[in-house]
């Protein structure tokens, strides 16, 4: 072919550039050297940060948040070598996933536990998913606005707002960007392969498999734009013929086997992390048995739930954080939803087989679609879910590379390409849209929960968590009946009736909550963490002897720093101060961030007179919980026995202002304040301690008469 005539095919690709859905070049058509060519990016983000914009003002959620990051000390320790050597050696969350973990470290030594911080990286890191899938696919496609089109609903779809607005799906962004650079240097490899290049397609895989195993199916995925757009087998020969370009340059079609063979290290590498995955979630408990899932039922559920994943996809509604399984039908989903899915993945499935010449584009990325969600969409059970959001996050790309197609081909025949582009534009926007409300519905717990109970049928597992969530608020009236409803629809839940008992301890029922965690321990007899609050609980109600005895059985079963915690307190109502101190101790080791155990400790330590070991206690305390008012008040006690008055005053009164109930802070601030010489200030006080606790209020009083 001469030079004039590649000249000419060139300048006419470049004038169908923005209809023609067929890859044409791996390189960038003449004239985009320009700003224009980095415009699409910047829509990108842009649009980002419209629909995410008040992520950051968004809260932890109440929903494995305190798995990875909240309640976790290896990550609330920052970054440490510990925490490293835990990271890879841990399968915490039923996972191995250690460069997830390292993420969180980093964002605690750098954020603390400010939660807009971890959003702030969860959408930076999403924000660059995105901008990498539109290099992917420019340069597949050699058209920007066909790849912007896909990357835009890619960042905007609502479906993916769980995979960036949950903190604890770190895993779905940082993944997602080592896949997009998989894929990257793939393209490199292709366009000249070398053993660098090569290394720099393992290096970035096998990163992208220890931030989560998702990526077991990207050498598949590989295979497929090997079919096409790239054309690089030889066995499949599209309607339009390819075009010259870098990758033909290359080698041009090879055999289907030799395809394989040079992925063969990629499903090694693939295959070991399924291993290592399956593995984990077996240690963990995640994986369901066959006993409770049978293989028909986990074909249908598999059937119906690609059904569901390509509702949720195509027309995204009733979004929720968790779907429950419809055990009514014995954990298998009812026989017409698995006809009407089998009908429609069929339909799809046919046309993609018709189609294959004509628009290769429909077939694959249908393929994509299903092929990737072959992980997740139930054969192999884990959890109790029916279908997840975050599920979608890589497999929605395949449909959204088929509505693009669809688009561009439209645009193509009927010339009206302003009209398909507006429509295109007008269907980001309201995806961008939904996006925004459906972030809006994260902004804590309690909405989100609420928010997906309500566009959900026997939704336990959030009832359930609606109510812990109002026991860490200190409203445990709230958390009552969604408990008590909870465990009477599902009584074999566990963790519901733990949670019961917590609400009822601290309500001030400790005998109830006695009840609630034995009926829990009957569901699962070596539960740590039901166990020290079960000694807790024994302890409030004077039953000492048995309380030490469940906290060290608490201890022995993975009770954890709690559980030490609870034994010193336990331990120092026995009077044994040595064993309550080295308890404390314990605990502070396990989770250098438990205020609550060093408070304790500074109390037992005040009590014995170590004032100066107690004062450092609480001072650490205090730097982990500022606003504790509790420990503020035994703080105070301490300043002023050290003889600095004012400042113990000072604290007081912080203390009477964060908790206006807290009868023991005004009897020492009335104290105080009668020692100042400020009467009127410390009767002030006493009136209020008659409705509060008048035990210590007649105290007060008696010091206030005695008084000069």
């Amino acid at each position: 072919m001469s030079s004039s005539s590649k000249k000419q095919r060139r300048r006419q690709r470049d004038s169908e550039a923005s209809t023609n859905p067929t890859p044409r070049t791996a390189s960038n058509p003449p004239g985009t050297r320009s700003w224009h060519r980095w415009l699409p990016l910047l829509l990108l983000v842009l649009a980002s940060g419209l629909a995410y914009g008040r992520l950051l003002g968004n809260d932890f959620i109440n929903f494995d948040d305190d798995l990875y990051v909240t309640a976790n000390p290896e990550v609330r320790s920052g970054w440490t070598a510990r925490g490293v050597a835990w990271a890879f050696g841990s399968f915490h969350a039923a996972n191995w996933h250690p460069l997830t973990w390292l993420s969180h470290m980093l964002d605690v030594e750098l954020f603390g536990l400010d939660p807009a911080g971890h959003h702030a990286v969860n959408l930076l890191l999403h924000v660059l998913a995105a901008g990498l899938l539109f290099e992917v696919f420019r340069r597949l496609l050699a058209n920007r606005w066909i790849a912007f089109f896909i990357a835009a609903v890619f960042a905007l779809h609502p479906a993916h707002v769980e995979s960036v607005a949950w903190v604890a799906e770190r895993k779905d962004v940082l993944s997602a960007v080592f896949w997009m650079l998989t894929m990257l240097a793939w393209l490199c490899w292709v366009e000249r392969p070398t053993v660098l290049r090569y290394g720099w397609v393992m290096l970035a895989l096998a990163l992208g498999l220890m931030a989560k195993p998702m990526l077991v199916t990207l050498p598949f995925v590989l295979l497929l734009l090997d079919v096409w757009p790239l054309g690089r087998w030889r066995g499949f020969a599209p309607a339009d013929p390819l075009p010259e370009n870098a990758v033909h340059a290359a080698g041009g079609a090879r055999g289907l086997g030799r395809l394989v063979l040079e992925k063969l290290p990629l499903f090694g590498l693939v295959a070991a992390s399924s291993v290592v995955t399956v593995f984990a979630q077996r240690a963990g408990g995640a994986i369901e048995t066959f006993e409770r899932l049978s293989v028909g039922q986990r074909l249908g559920n598999a059937v119906v739930g690609y059904g569901r994943y390509l509702d949720k996809v195509l027309a995204p509604r009733d979004l929720s954080l968790y779907y429950p399984l419809d055990w009514s039908h014995g954990g298998g989903p009812p026989i017409w939803q698995v006809l009407l899915s089998v009908l429609v993945l069929a339909v799809i499935s046919i046309l993609a087989w018709i189609w294959r010449r004509e628009r290769p584009w429909w077939g694959l990325g249908w393929l994509w679609f299903l092929g990737t969600l072959v992980p997740v969409v139930g054969l192999v059970q884990v959890g109790a879910q029916a279908i997840a959001d975050r599920y979608t996050y890589i497999p929605s790309i395949g449909l959204a590379w088929m509505v693009a197609g669809v688009l561009a081909e439209v645009a193509g025949e009927t010339g009206k390409r302003r009209a398909v582009a507006a429509v295109g534009a007008g269907l980001l926007v309201v995806l961008g849209a939904l996006t925004w409300r459906q972030v809006g519905y994260w902004h804590d717990s309690i909405r989100l929960f609420e928010r997906s109970i309500a566009v959900t049928k026997n939704n336990y597992i959030l009832q359930n968590n609606l109510g812990a969530t109002y026991n860490d608020l200190g409203r445990p009236d709230k958390a009552l009946p969604l408990l008590e409803a909870t465990v009477a629809a599902r009584p074999t839940y566990a963790e519901a009736q733990s949670n019961l008992g917590l609400a009822k301890m601290r309500t001030g029922d400790p005998r109830g909550a006695i009840e609630q965690y034995r009926k829990a321990l009957e569901l699962r007899p070596d539960d740590g963490p039901v166990l020290a609050n079960l000694g807790e609980a024994l302890a409030a109600t004077g039953q000492l002897t048995e309380a030490v005895e469940v906290l060290h059985r608490a201890v022995d079963h993975g009770g954890g720093a709690r559980a030490h915690n609870n034994l010193g307190n336990a331990l120092a109502q026995t009077g044994d101060i040595n064993g309550a101190l080295e308890q404390y101790g314990k605990a502070i080791e396990l989770d250098p961030g438990y205020a609550k155990a060093y408070a304790n400790r500074a109390n037992v330590l005040t009590a014995t007179g170590r004032l100066e070991e107690a004062a450092k206690a609480y001072e650490r305390s205090l730097e982990l919980e500022p606003d504790n008012a509790s420990t503020l008040t035994g703080y105070a006690t301490v300043v002023a026995d050290r003889g600095d008055l004012p400042r113990a005053l000072t604290l007081l009164r912080r203390a009477v202002a964060l908790d206006p109930s807290l009868a023991q802070a005004r009897f020492f601030l009335g104290l105080g304040l009668l020692q100042s010489g400020d009467r009127d200030g410390a009767i002030e006080q006493y009136q209020r301690l008659t409705q509060l606790a008048p035990p210590l209020a007649e105290q007060l009083g008696g010091q206030i008469q005695a008084a000069p």
